[in-house]
């Protein structure tokens, strides 16, 4: 990451003349530093969201639930999980927040699709 940051900063700002070498390396290591404080309590309180799921609900209503948090720590538009029927060749919805009841209803063929492809390749 640090090396990353130097060389985004020194292409773009010290060959400008902008900064000195010094006001460089300060600049990385407050943005390195803040940068990772910033995620590392993003994903406690992601962690802390998933803890307190209530263990009672079912594992559809789990689902649920999971795809709700995925949609707003994501900033997503909609989420649905999917799992592999392995009878009917189909990842079927058993978890979904913000798609309509007739797209999370349908079930997609593990054959000739992006999902398929990651379910038979198990990636």
């Amino acid at each position: 990451m640090k090396k990353k940051l130097e060389d985004f900063f020194s292409q773009h700002l010290l060959q400008k003349g902008n900064l000195s070498e010094g006001q460089l390396q300060e600049l990385i290591n407050t943005v390195e530093s803040e940068y990772q404080s910033w995620f590392l309590s993003t994903i406690i309180q992601e962690i802390e969201e998933i803890m307190s799921i209530d263990p009672s609900l079912s594992f559809r209503e789990i689902l649920e639930v999971a795809a709700e948090r995925i949609v707003h720590n994501l900033a997503a538009d909609a989420a649905t999980i999917r799992l592999f029927d392995p009878d009917s060749l189909r990842l079927t919805s058993f978890g979904s927040y913000g798609v309509s009841d007739y797209q999370r209803l349908s079930t997609i063929p593990v054959k000739n699709t992006i999902s398929g492809t990651v379910v038979q390749e198990q990636r």
